[in-house]
């Protein structure tokens, strides 16, 4: 079982492994019963707060799209830069060459 953890705004109990790579579905949350207003908090803290929380719903949601577009765009570059590195020192080999033999 994976450990749980209190998110950054201290709504929910979110377990660790599940912030980034879970469903959005999943990790849909109410603040806690001693947050509401008939608790005693303000009208403008529990907005705030819902905010923040939205603002980091919406973060990992599009926190995994971002890793997988970084590792394609690392694992297409990464070659091509490679391979264009061994042409040009190639290139740079029969230049001097064809320098020295003159």
């Amino acid at each position: 079982m994976p450990e749980a953890a209190t998110d950054v705004v201290g709504l929910t109990q979110v377990p660790l492994s599940r912030w980034a790579w879970a469903p959005a579905a999943a990790q849909t949350s109410r603040p806690r019963e001693e947050l509401l207003p008939s608790a005693g908090a303000s009208r403008h803290e529990v907005d705030r707060m819902q905010a923040h929380q939205h603002q980091h719903e919406i973060l990992r949601q599009n926190f995994a799209r971002w890793v997988v577009l970084f590792s394609l765009v690392l694992c297409t570059m990464l070659p091509t830069m490679t391979v264009l590195f061994i042409w040009l020192l190639v290139s740079v080999f029969k230049v001097v060459g064809d320098l020295c033999l003159r």
